[in-house]
């Protein structure tokens, strides 16, 4: 008879040590915790890993890298200013390149058209035209733009020299709506008329008085 079947309370022992039936499922639980351990201990770090590369690849920020919700918010913001879309018709330019280059004539009118779509010439100054006359074709409730070809004495020298000069007269009982438009247009227009020196913006006749005009050209 096996040495394990003998006796009654010690037939289901083993012999010098060797472990009973009862202690072979705790043996086999503890032997199985710590696999399953091992095993876990041996992925965990690769599991991790894969989840970092996860969450860290293009396209899914981290909590380092993931930008501000107001950010999130705000892919496509407006811009601050926006252009209004009105056109600069090509005499507006030649017609700007010949006071410039020929000396044919001392100003230039600009208005709009009709459907308030396009910048044209309103009228020209022949070139013996004075400031005054350009002055009085500005109309007091209507904005304009113009330039004018200014004739000043350099303090300096002493010499007498020559400035182009931009308008934008806006004034201020015009109405809304064409304040407005010319205001926003304006830039496209002037970007158009190279060799400008200096830009006056008025809204009243004070600011057309031709010694601060003068004034402002000695600042350039």
């Amino acid at each position: 008879m096996a040495p394990w079947a003998r006796g009654g309370k010690d037939s289901f022992r083993r012999e010098e040590g060797l472990m009973t039936i009862v202690q072979i499922p705790r043996f086999i639980l503890i032997v199985g915790a710590g696999m399953a351990s091992s095993i876990a201990s041996t992925l965990t770090p690769r599991l991790v890993a894969t989840a970092t590369r996860s969450f860290s690849s293009p396209g899914f920020p981290t909590s380092s890298t993931r930008p501000p919700r107001d950010f999130e918010l705000n892919q496509n913001p407006l811009p601050l200013a926006m252009s209004s879309g009105v056109g600069v018709t090509d005499d507006c330019v030649s017609a700007f390149n010949d006071l410039k280059l020929k000396h044919d004539r001392k100003y230039i009118i600009y208005t709009m058209n009709e459907k308030m779509t396009e910048i044209i010439v309103e009228e020209n100054g022949g070139k013996d035209a004075t400031y005054d006359e350009f002055r009085s074709k500005l109309p007091s409730d209507q904005p304009r733009y113009g330039v004018f070809d200014c004739e000043y004495t350099d303090p300096k020298t002493g010499s007498n020299r020559n400035k182009i000069v931009f308008f934008a007269w806006v004034p201020d009982n015009a109405k809304v709506r064409p304040k407005m438009i010319f205001a926003s247009s304006k830039d496209e227009l002037k970007k158009r008329l190279v060799g400008v020196a200096c830009e006056v913006q008025a809204a009243d006749a004070g600011d057309l008085e031709y010694p601060s005009v003068v004034e402002k050209i000695l600042r350039v």
